[in-house]
């Protein structure tokens, strides 16, 4: 967070609260109005570097070209002593331009209808509803989230759209004419249309005509050390405070607190702070945790009634067989055909109880019960998206994605590097609906970054397929072994040794080799999937708008982790 400078004495009688100060101090540019949006973080060493200069004023030329406007705060005033801090502001024509082309949701007009779910309808007729409000988050009227009719926005209809939604403009900017679209965006939309902003600013290096994009890449440049949205508040109350002043107070308050693990999310407000995204990532991190409860209570119950095998005879009749067995009766032939002695079947007494307490009838019920869990759960994922989609206005998401700029560039730098014309056509060809140039890779390239990858899946097959031979082998000699070398021991003592201890062994190395191999694959399959990923994602099909990038990353690392684990428990 940006620290700017220390506060001027004032007259005790205009001392704003303190909140406000911090606002005041924290999300504001110095003139005290124009909201910041966006934070750039570099280190004083890198300002004399000539080269990330260069690359720093390229970017924030660039980005004074579209609009954005900055204001640089000077490193004595940071913690550090030795950090810039540069602040972002996006203004209203920024924000309705790149709005309108990434077809960011806005409000039109208030939900009237109010809906009641099915669960809260249960608790109510079963009189539970005041005990389950217990574990609700306490949300006060100026935390409560107000349900819109939303549509994406369009500048021409700016009129249309309800403009004090989220925040009413104050009459200072009114007056000033200055950011009096708060009210129309909120504060995440306004970061997420700067980030996509910054995304897209090229940069390049002094006398290069070579062009690079997007902040993440500058960031690896070293033109910046990092970048970030800002609070809209402190995260803790003051002594004399009672309610929270902003939602990041409130979320800690009544979500992020350890003191608040017992109550349900308020997913309509971590939608509101942290955007769309965020928000249905902990939509899910919470039915699974709460799928979870439930499926641990019956691996509990399978546990405790493997426990009961122990103690309880009629649950284990094979125990007093085994433990109970006559030595002269129950003599058992030798596990090898060298160097191995018979053995007594009560030996074997301690490893049964061991075996029985995981293998049991109970085992395999909760197997069934997972195999059902597991597909219900999906379901039930299916079904909370659908309903969020539908509360949130999310159902044209995946049709608002825009091309990457990433992508476009490389091509662009292809296209104009490159001075063989039927090659340039085939690079660049025009969209018969839009009429206008884009971009697109050869399909020889594609075939090729295609095969690539399965080359490299079916060597990754191969390899794990050796670690599993590997292990077969290893446990046929070590256990050969063993087995000799207890037979030798029970020779030479009074105390009954138990030949099957060497199995045990065997079995319990032979998992931790295979858990250290899987642990190491998953790496090297994290690495590829990145790898392959990146190699590939000039690709039109996998590559052209991030969610297909994202999508290709995680069928290359699901593909490949499931080989791994198929394999090994082969």
């Amino acid at each position: 967070m940006a620290t700017v400078k220390p506060e001027e004495t004032a007259d005790p009688e205009s001392v704003q609260p303190a909140y406000q100060q911090w606002l005041e101090r924290n999300v504001y540019f110095d003139d005290k109005t124009r909201k910041i949006d966006f934070i750039l973080v570099y280190k004083a060493s890198s300002d004399t570097d000539s080269d990330s200069q260069m690359l720093r004023k390229s970017f924030e030329t660039n980005l004074k070209e579209i609009g954005v406007e900055l204001e640089l705060q000077d490193k004595e005033l940071s913690p550090s002593k030795d950090m810039y801090f540069l602040k972002l502001h996006a203004t209203d024509n920024v924000l309705h331009r790149f709005a309108e082309f990434m077809a960011i949701r806005v409000p039109i007009d208030k939900q009237t209808c109010e809906t009641v779910s099915l669960t809260d309808r249960i608790f109510s007729v079963l009189k539970i509803d005041k005990v389950v409000g217990l574990f609700e988050p306490r949300i006060s009227e100026k935390f409560e989230v107000v349900d819109y009719y939303t549509s994406p926005y369009s500048k021409s209809k700016h009129d249309k759209f309800l403009s004090e939604a989220y925040l009413p403009p104050t009459e200072e900017q009114v007056l000033s004419g200055s950011d009096t679209s708060r009210g129309l965006f909120s504060d995440a939309q306004r970061s997420m249309i700067v980030y996509y902003i910054l995304s897209i600013i090229t940069f390049s290096e002094q006398g290069s005509k070579k062009k690079h994009v997007g902040l993440e890449r500058l960031i690896s440049r070293g033109g910046y050390s990092c970048a970030y949205p800002i609070h809209d508040g402190p995260v803790t109350l003051n002594t004399d405070q009672k309610q929270p002043d902003c939602y990041r107070q409130f979320l800690y308050k009544e979500w992020a607190s350890p003191f608040a693990f017992y109550k349900f999310q308020p997913l309509d407000q971590i939608r509101e702070y942290f955007g769309d995204k965020i928000a249905i990532y902990f939509a899910f991190l919470g039915l699974y945790t709460r799928w979870l409860f439930y499926a641990s209570i019956v691996g509990l119950l399978a546990f405790i009634y493997g426990l009961l095998t122990i103690f309880v005879t009629a649950l284990n009749p094979d125990k007093v067989d085994i433990c109970n067995a006559d030595p002269v009766d129950y003599f058992m032939c030798p596990l090898c055909e060298h160097r191995c002695d018979f053995w007594f079947l009560n030996s074997s007494c301690l490893s049964s109880w061991f075996y029985k307490l995981f293998d049991n009838e109970a085992t395999i019920l909760f197997s069934v019960f997972t195999a059902f869990w597991a597909i219900l759960f999906l379901e039930a994922w299916k079904r909370n998206v659908a309903r969020l989609k539908y509360e949130w206005d999310l159902s044209a998401l995946d049709e608002e994605e825009h091309t990457r700029p990433e992508y476009e560039n490389k091509l662009r730098n292809r296209y104009d590097n490159c001075n063989v014309n039927w090659y340039k056509k085939i690079i660049q060809k025009v969209n018969p609906i839009t009429e206008e140039g884009e971009f697109f890779q050869p399909s020889g390239e594609l075939i090729l970054k295609v095969m690539g990858s399965f080359v490299a899946l079916i060597t990754l097959v191969v390899l794990a397929l050796g670690l599993v031979i590997g292990v077969i082998a290893y446990k046929v000699i070590v256990k050969t072994l063993l087995t000799i070398e207890i037979g030798r021991l029970a020779r030479n003592s009074d105390v009954p040794i138990s030949p099957s201890i060497g199995s045990f062994i065997v079995t319990v190395s032979a998992a931790l080799i295979n858990l250290v191999f899987i642990g190491l694959m998953q790496v090297v399959y994290k690495f590829l999937a990145t790898w392959l990923t990146n190699w590939g994602k000039l690709c039109h099909n996998c590559g052209t708008i991030q969610n297909h990038l994202c999508n290709h990353f995680c069928k290359q690392s699901f593909t490949e982790l499931k080989v791994n684990t198929k394999i090994v428990l082969l």
